[in-house]
């Protein structure tokens, strides 16, 4: 499969590799499971979010992913 990106997402997308010491191609892959994540939890009307945990283990939404779906 061939695609063009901008350079800017060339640039994430290489970074991110880089910085988790992947290949850009486990990098792809990565990001098209946490989408298909997403897409299934929005049909079950649930978001992605931004979560920080406490030193008690106790997690609190710090945000909302927007923007991944039409509607968000």
């Amino acid at each position: 499969m061939d695609f063009k990106v901008s350079k800017e997402a060339a640039e994430v997308l290489e970074n991110f590799a880089k910085g988790n010491h992947i290949t850009e191609t486990e990098a792809l892959r990565r990001a098209i499971a946490l989408l298909a994540l997403a897409d299934e939890q929005q049909k079950q009307g649930r978001f992605l979010g931004l979560v920080e945990e406490a030193n008690n283990a106790e997690l609190h939404a710090v945000g909302r992913v927007r923007g991944v779906f039409e509607g968000q």
